[in-house]
């Protein structure tokens, strides 16, 4: 009788990737950028890479946490720390009242 020993591949995301298989894990076929793109990423240091001799190296998980931070855009009132409530009834200070032909009262 013999036994087959099944041999435990790393989680997708925890091993590293080539640019093509990076933008396969990351991105659904009907919005994945280009490699183009990727490569520029990597040219502006926005996101992590090992570079092994010539050959290029992603980490999934960092490269999305690289991403997040750097293309996640908050909106306003995240960014000043309201809420809805707040936002819908805050009091407009930063406009100036103009009178008659456009003078600060």
């Amino acid at each position: 009788m013999q036994t087959s020993v099944k041999k435990m591949n790393p989680e997708p995301e925890s091993q590293l990737l080539d640019a093509a298989g990076l933008l396969k894990a990351l991105f659904p076929e009907t919005a994945r950028p280009t490699i183009r793109w990727l490569r520029h990423r990597q040219k502006l240091r926005e996101i992590p890479f090992v570079k092994i001799g010539h050959l290029v190296f992603f980490d999934p998980r960092k490269v999305r946490a690289a991403l997040e931070e750097t293309h996640t855009i908050q909106s306003v009132a995240k960014v000043r720390g309201e809420t809805g409530y707040e936002k819908k009834h805050r009091r407009s200070v930063d406009k100036p009242t103009t009178g008659r032909a456009g003078t600060n009262k």
